[in-house]
């Protein structure tokens, strides 16, 4: 099961709810005009483990495209979509394959991370919940903020606001199947 959702938040922005079998995150645009993706949790969050993570499949085509274009864009260090290649000069944001952003929060090293990684035909979609300090006054969360004004990854919060704007073009009413979905159910089903 790969479901997408949205309501708007009462500011004027929409709230996209992204639904696995492993259970829900959100992409959200505030008042604050900043990006956010967090993890929605149930129960109290000093229970829950430090990370959770999440498959996105092509059950979903639109939302796999999606995720395709967002981490080609940043892989390839081309966070505008076109040929011009930039290089976040503050904080390693590619290791290993893996995306790991560090929100734009809290410190560098205790602060919630997203992390996105290329698993064939899926794409691995992890939160690690930040470090709680009340000296600095951070707070135990999975939130991850992407500053569209002093990011540590200049440039490369642009990928993720173009997927929630593209987000806005999936049709919530009447969702028309791609033949990615249909062979992508049928794998699952022969499981």
């Amino acid at each position: 099961m790969l479901e997408l959702t949205k309501k708007e938040n009462g500011l004027g922005y929409e709230q996209y709810y992204i639904t696995t079998e492993e259970g829900t995150f959100e992409i959200s645009f505030q008042g604050n005009l900043d990006l956010y993706w967090r993890y929605i949790y149930k129960g109290s969050i000093l229970n829950c483990e430090d990370t959770h993570k999440f498959t996105i499949s092509k059950e979903n085509y639109f939302l796999y495209q999606l995720f395709e274009e967002l981490y080609e864009n940043i892989y390839n260090n081309t966070p505008f979509g076109d040929d011009q290649t930039y290089m976040s000069l503050n904080y390693p944001l590619v290791t290993n394959g893996i995306i790991d952003w560090h929100s734009d929060d809290f410190n560098y090293d205790k602060a919630s991370r997203l992390m996105i990684e290329k698993n064939g035909d899926d794409f691995g979609v992890t939160f690690q919940k930040s470090e709680e300090d009340l000296t600095d006054g951070m707070f135990m969360t999975y939130a991850v903020r992407f500053r569209n004004s002093g990011s540590r990854y200049t440039y490369y919060n642009i990928p993720f606001m173009n997927m929630y704007n593209n987000l806005k073009n999936y049709d919530f009413d009447f969702h028309q199947i791609h033949m990615e979905e249909y062979l992508a159910k049928q794998k699952k089903l022969t499981r």
